[in-house]
């Protein structure tokens, strides 16, 4: 694809692009209006930064020359822009950390004591810096604002984190009369931020519109909401949004969040900043910044005039506000005389202890002193909530939590020691420290099978301690855990089906599977293994249950008392061999029956297996995967020599958490139960193959048909709107044969050898070719249709369920 090809929609498929030989995009950020924002790496330095792209190379141009011609610690840094055939882009100092939405969120929808205070002296610095060189942002919003972190190559904090104005793209400079000479890409922000008038047929921005937006955010990071929200995204909400900020007064503090209490000062700056009349707003962000600090007692740093004669006062970093005067000459007039010496005596006395405390105890005097916190939050990958120690957490058995525990506002230099947390029993935490000193993630996962019954657990207890705290930083979360949703359809349950007795869960996607169903059939239960999807050569072969034993006389007998009408011709009298109700296998059936007895058991999910569900069921596949894992080469070009001391090999079935022994055949391997004895004649997924009463080794029925020409098709196909009669023109238009699977009454052959064959030299992989050998049996009772040495099992298709 050229970049003459590119839309809108392809700039989000950017990774791996090149810029102009020096900007790679290594990670897609975000979308907006303009295009969209990547994560890319400057080859000339080595270093991360932030690429914009979109295909306005004007409008980046402008939005570069904009940027570059205002520098402040705390608006991002433009460094490039071009034109990469095509494809514009604008190049700034990447920014790790989260924006001031995203903060705002994890916080509860409220900043701290302090980030309120950081975020208004550096952000309106930042303003206040712009419009001083006639620059208006025109899209103030908290994803435009990103607390910036410091870190070092290692991942530690390096100096304190500081907040950042972003996106110039839709900024515009004023010319010294204050009209508008130049600005970025057309509109004029976001609309709750927008002020009233910004909303006129002929907008202009003024210093006093980012002074409207900026109360916005004040409001916003104070009460919990902007004062005047849409609601939705429709056009109604719109309109009554737009006409809100046009025509209605904002709610007081008291109104949207009565349980946070400010100074009024603070408020009444707030709302002022609000005033419909550009005019009533306070002048200059200057002003903004200054009266909101000092209404929080914190006045700014002045800046001394060290030719002067310096007061004692002029030492201290903050004043009480108001004092902004040049400091003059003052006297200090000289202390009154005493004959008094023992205020003297006990000012020494004091003066002697302190220093003997500051020689014996150093670490008491230099213990920084802070107001730090701890906070808990769980990431849902879409969101980000504050964990409250009064709700648990629910989680299911087999999934995880991701726990975000930090220490914020510490001292610069100061790190956090966090405990490795102990976690009540049946919980796994992997505890990983994040990217940043004072946070650390916890990960908390259980296995799908519980080793407890589920319910809410003791208290998981995450501490922290950092030099100079007073106590350990402590934050405990309960959890509740709940066993998983299994598979298992009403269908089902209403037909008797239950999870066995012995099962255990297993996840196979995003399904959660019984290892075992079974059903109670005339006082025997009947038991269906899992098999789990899996890829047989170029196909995937989707999760499905198999009978673990053939169909007893016993079963089929039930059968034919509740079916009388299945038979597709009448047996003499002892010809039926159900007849005996014996746990042997049922032999002597047609296809078509014994299909008919699939769906009795199973409804619609019930089925005779196809060819390859019989050979995976029984191991072949296995066998093959094994085999090329010990020979390291395709089982076709394995040598009989190397074939004939192959034996048996040990192997697991992951999805299953069972070990097993595969060997040449079926009835070779051995099954394991987790923590159970090992069966032995069962295939690596639980089934039982075993000699018929007779003493030979069964053949079993599929569900794939062949015709004459050798095309294939599948039973369930064929018996789609139920089993068909003889007289029905889907068999009297197509004469089918039902595949076998086993050795037929091949003679000469250990049966138990399936998957391979004797050969001069050895023996030899058998193909699934070589396993169509078993042959075929009829649909219809003409010609061979049926064996005393064939039997069948059933399995259970759970997607064939919703058919």
């Amino acid at each position: 694809m050229s970049i003459g090809e590119l839309n809108a929609e392809d700039l989000d498929g950017l990774v791996g692009r090149e810029l102009d030989g020096r900007y790679v995009l290594d990670q897609f950020v975000a979308r907006g209006g303009f295009g969209a924002v990547y994560r890319g790496i400057d080859k000339k330095f080595n270093l991360p930064v932030a690429v914009k792209v979109g295909f306005s190379y004007r409008e980046f141009m402008k939005e570069a020359k904009l940027a570059a011609e205002v520098r402040h610690d705390n608006i991002v840094q433009v460094s490039d822009y071009g034109n990469d055939n095509g494809l514009a882009y604008l190049v700034m100092e990447f920014l790790q950390g989260d924006d001031l939405e995203r903060l705002f969120i994890r916080q509860g929808k409220q900043l701290t004591p302090e980030q309120l205070r950081k975020f208004v002296s550096e952000v309106g610095d930042a303003l206040a810096h712009a419009h001083a060189d006639h620059l208006i942002h025109r899209d103030l919003k908290p994803r435009n604002i990103i607390l910036k972190e410091h870190r070092s190559k290692s991942g530690a904090t390096s100096h304190a984190a500081r907040f950042v104005l972003l996106d110039f793209g839709i900024a515009a400079k004023l010319d010294a009369e204050g009209t508008q000479r130049n600005r970025t890409q057309d509109g004029a922000g976001t609309v709750e931020y927008m002020a009233p008038e910004l909303l006129k047929v002929s907008p202009v921005a003024t210093p006093q519109s980012d002074i409207y937006a900026f109360g916005v955010l004040l409001y916003q990071v104070m009460t919990g909401q902007v004062p005047f929200p849409q609601s939705d995204t429709s056009h109604m909400a719109l309109a009554a949004c737009l006409n809100a900020i046009g025509n209605s007064p904002p709610p007081p503090f008291a109104a949207v969040a009565p349980d946070r209490k400010y100074p009024a000062a603070v408020e009444e700056l707030v709302m002022q900043c609000l005033a419909k009349d550009p005019a009533s707003r306070p002048q200059t962000m200057t002003e903004v910044r200054d009266r909101f600090l000092a209404a929080y007692a914190i006045a700014p740093k002045r800046q001394v005039d060290y030719s002067q004669t310096i007061r004692p006062s002029d030492l201290a970093e903050t004043s009480a506000p108001g004092e902004y005067e040049t400091a003059q000459p003052v006297r200090i007039p000289a202390p009154p005389r005493s004959s008094a010496l023992w205020p003297w005596l006990v000012v020494t006395g004091i003066c002697m202890i302190s220093v003997a405390s500051l020689v014996l105890f150093p670490e008491y005097w230099y213990r920084p002193r802070f107001d730090a916190f701890a906070t808990l939050t769980v990431d849902r990958g879409d969101a980000v909530d504050p964990v409250l120690e009064e709700t648990p957490l629910v989680l299911t058995a087999g999934e995880s939590l991701d726990l975000t525990f930090a220490v914020e506002d510490l001292p610069h230099g100061t790190a956090p020691e966090f405990e490795a947390p102990d976690p009540p029993a049946g919980l796994k935490i992997d505890f990983n420290r994040g990217p940043i000193p004072a946070t650390t993630r916890s990960i908390v996962v259980s296995a799908p099978n519980l080793d407890q019954p589920p319910g809410l657990m003791p208290p998981l207890v995450l501490r922290a301690t950092a030099p100079g705290g007073d106590a350990p930083f402590e934050k405990q979360v309960r959890i509740e855990i709940r066993r998983p949703k299994l598979w298992l359809p009403d269908a089902l349950q209403k037909a008797g089906f239950r999870e066995g007795t012995d099962s255990r869960l297993c996840r196979v996607g995003d399904v959660i599977f019984a290892s075992i169903l079974e059903r109670r059939v005339a006082g025997q239960s009947v038991r269906f293994r899992l098999v789990p999807e899996t890829e047989v050569g170029s196909r995937r072969i989707k999760t499905f249950y198999v009978m673990e034993q053939l169909v007893t006389n016993r079963l089929f007998q039930e059968f034919a008392r509740e079916v009388p009408d299945f038979e597709f011709e009448p047996r003499e009298t002892g010809g039926r061999s159900w007849e005996s109700a014996d746990e042997s296998p049922v032999t002597d059936l047609y296809v078509l029956e014994a299909q008919r007895f699939a769906q009795w058991i199973g409804g619609a999910y019930g089925s005779l297996p196809t060819t390859t569900e019989w050979e995976l069921a029984a191991g072949y596949y296995d066998f093959l995967r094994v085999l090329e894992k010990r020979y390291g080469k395709p089982p076709a070009d394995i040598s009989p020599d190397e074939l004939r001391g192959f034996g048996r090999v040990q192997d697991t079935i992951p999805a299953l958490n069972v070990e097993v022994w595969i060997g040449t055949g079926p009835s070779e391997c051995e099954f394991r139960e987790p923590g159970g004895a090992a069966l032995e004649q069962r295939s690596p997924y639980g089934c039982e193959y075993n000699r018929l009463r007779s003493g030979v080794w069964p053949t079993e029925l599929t569900a794939t048909l062949v015709d004459f020409a050798n095309n294939e098709a599948d039973l369930r196909d064929v018996c789609r709107r139920g089993i068909p009669g003889r007289n029905d023109r889907v068999l009297t238009d197509n004469l089918y044969h039902a595949r076998l699977r086993g050795l037929g009454e091949e003679s000469g052959v250990d049966k138990q050898l399936l998957w391979v064959k004797s050969v001069s030299n050895g023996l030899r992989v058998r193909r699934t070719d070589d396993l169509n050998d078993a042959g075929t049996v009829t649909l219809l009772p003409d010609g061979i249709a049926r064996g005393d040495y064939i039997g069948f099992r059933v399995v259970l298709l759970p997607d064939d369920g919703a058919r």
